[in-house]
């Protein structure tokens, strides 16, 4: 959605509208939600900041199986460049939003799910119930 956002920011788009197949971001963004994920508020404000800049958004829900554009771009991401039509332009992002607003999703002073995460990952350190110990090693190859 940010891409989207700035990509029509960029091309002096007005007024529009952006349709989604995620009731929950749509709900989010249109302050019909709370935004829980602290990675995904960042996200969150940076579109809210860019809608600003619009005079019109609408913002529509559509069910994923009726979001034919959604699709396009999906099997798109997934093509060879030699098979990608002439005229279309790909841009690849190879950065995170957060990275470019540069601020980071933090709790200082408060514990919680992640900082077993973040301890292991910086000093290696599990806890002493073997359990506890594999699922903190299968949940932080994701991180």
């Amino acid at each position: 959605m940010v891409t989207g956002l700035l990509l029509s920011r960029s091309l002096s788009i007005t007024r529009m509208v952006v349709r989604g197949d995620s009731k929950l971001v749509i709900e989010q963004i249109r302050g019909d939600c709370s935004v829980k994920s602290g990675s995904l508020q960042i996200y969150h404000a940076k579109a809210t900041s860019l809608t600003t800049r619009f005079d019109h958004v609408i913002f529509e829900h559509i069910p994923q199986q009726e979001n034919e554009h959604a699709v396009h771009l999906s099997q798109l991401a997934t093509t060879y460049y030699e098979d990608i039509p002439l005229g279309v332009h790909i841009e690849h992002r190879e950065r995170h939003i957060y990275e470019e607003v540069g601020t980071y999703p933090t709790r200082l002073g408060k514990e919680d799910w992640r900082s077993p995460i973040i301890k292991f990952l910086t000093t290696g350190e599990l806890p002493e119930e073997k359990i506890e110990a594999r699922k903190l090693q299968s949940r932080s190859y994701k991180f």
